[in-house]
């Protein structure tokens, strides 16, 4: 499969599994997707080829199910009589991924299992452990640090979660001296096995300023050598910050409306993408059209001249949507595309990061504002 189809193919599964096409997203899909998805045998995919899994549907509500059952039949139906099959075929497998996770969470036959589905959600807190490294991280090498999850190992090709993911990197720090890149996982400094973002500062803080050392990254499936030269003022007391920070941050991060986001603008047919960190966003769940204006504005800033006015599209960006978009056309008069992704759990924001950077790999890390 080529790369461009490959491309197609994923950010269209990503949307398919959120269900949530529909007018003129519907439209925008069929016109950037179409001319890879005819030159793609559709008899050799699956549900997964698509995107299509019933994890996309788990901790949902049985409202929100019920609801998603019957958008996703009305729209299996719809697209049957219009004489696309295929189309008809993979509506049929959301219908059939809804249908399960409903008998799962007892939202059929009468036995609303509304307990284990408010308890489900708080599960979310979990992947917040992972987050207070992420902030403590951020020192005087210039790297902010994530631990791997299970979805970003398996989509590096890492062998283990050891390591510490490379979140983002300060412009003019030593990390980004040392070639050090978003996306990169540091396996070892000077020897020295990395198991857990912390330990990064941990080993260079016991380094004189100036030393040079070796960093093992690994890199488009392969791993290789930098060298790093430590900066002064590695051995200032960050460990209490990291220590406090998680206990300061995490009831505010809990709250019933934040989700975890990730954002990336694209121009359609080409290469050099914009993707953002994911970020743990108050309010999400309530107004995910700010979430993706606000990427918007941040990523024209940073690169001016080089995107249009995007238009948002208010009817799919509603209250409670997993995704967002937005198109208009760039100064070369190509159409460009914005998309925001919110989920419940730093797990799936992750694994939409992971599936546009695998996507695109001259795609460009901007920053939440």
């Amino acid at each position: 499969m080529g790369q461009p189809t490959r491309i197609v193919l994923q950010l269209g599964g990503v949307l398919l599994a959120g269900g949530l096409l529909s007018g003129c997203v519907a439209q925008v899909a069929h016109a950037v997707f179409s001319p890879a998805l005819d030159s793609f045998s559709h008899s050799m995919q699956t549900p997964e080829s698509v995107g299509i899994t019933t994890s996309t549907w788990r901790g949902k509500s049985c409202e929100e199910l019920a609801s998603s059952y019957d958008y996703m039949t009305d729209t299996q139906r719809k697209t049957a009589a219009s004489g696309d099959a295929h189309m008809a075929k993979v509506h049929g497998w959301q219908v059939d991924a809804i249908q399960q996770v409903r008998r799962e969470q007892g939202c059929l036959g009468g036995t609303v299992a509304q307990a284990p589905q408010v308890a489900a959600p708080v599960v979310a807190a979990a992947p917040l452990q992972p987050v207070a490294p992420t902030a403590a991280v951020a020192n005087p090498l210039g790297l902010k640090l994530e631990a791997p999850s299970p979805e970003l190992v398996k989509a590096l090709g890492l062998e283990s979660g050891e390591g510490a993911w490379v979140v983002d990197v300060a412009a003019g720090s030593a990390a980004a001296d040392a070639g050090i890149k978003p996306m990169d996982v540091i396996l070892d400094v000077s020897g020295q096995v990395i198991s857990r973002p912390g330990d990064v500062q941990a080993i260079t803080g016991k380094m004189r300023a100036g030393y040079k050392s070796s960093v093992t990254v690994w890199r488009n499936r392969a791993s290789r050598e930098v060298a790093l030269v430590v900066p002064a003022g590695m051995s200032a007391p960050v460990q209490p910050v990291r220590a406090t920070a998680p206990v300061q941050e995490q009831p505010a991060a809990v709250s019933a409306d934040a989700r975890y986001c990730s954002a990336v603008v694209a121009t359609q047919h080409t290469y050099g993408s914009t993707v953002s960190p994911v970020k743990l966003i108050p309010g999400a769940a309530k107004d995910i059209q700010s979430v993706l204006r606000s990427y918007i504005a941040k990523v024209k800033q940073a690169q001016p001249g080089l995107w249009g006015e995007l238009t948002v599209n208010t009817l799919v960006c509603q209250p409670g949507a997993v995704v967002c978009s937005a198109e208009g056309k760039g100064p070369g008069g190509k159409t460009q595309n914005a998309f925001a992704f919110c989920h419940a759990t730093q797990a799936q924001a992750d694994r939409e990061v992971a599936e546009m950077r695998k996507g695109d790999p001259q795609a460009v890390v901007v920053d939440w504002p």
